[in-house]
């Protein structure tokens, strides 16, 4: 189960720079080879993990794991 947020977070999905890797895991508390992991879609987040990326990307839990279609954005 890829998470969606790691798939548009850069222009290349999979090809993250160790910078990006290092930032998000700072903001929601892991290592770098963590989010290169989940990035990878080798292993997933824990659900605090998942909380936590979920806030800090504004996305519902269901959209950033694909789990459901993504809601449609209400214009401004």
């Amino acid at each position: 189960m890829k998470i969606v947020v790691l798939d548009g977070y850069t222009e290349n999905p999979g090809d993250m720079s160790w910078s990006a890797l290092e930032q998000l895991g700072e903001l929601v508390g892991v290592s770098r080879q963590a989010v290169s992991q989940w990035e990878a879609d080798a292993s997933l987040p824990e659900l605090d993990k998942l909380v936590g990326l979920s806030r800090l990307f504004g996305l519902p839990l269901g959209d950033l794991l694909q789990l459901e279609e993504p809601a449609p954005q209400a214009a401004p």
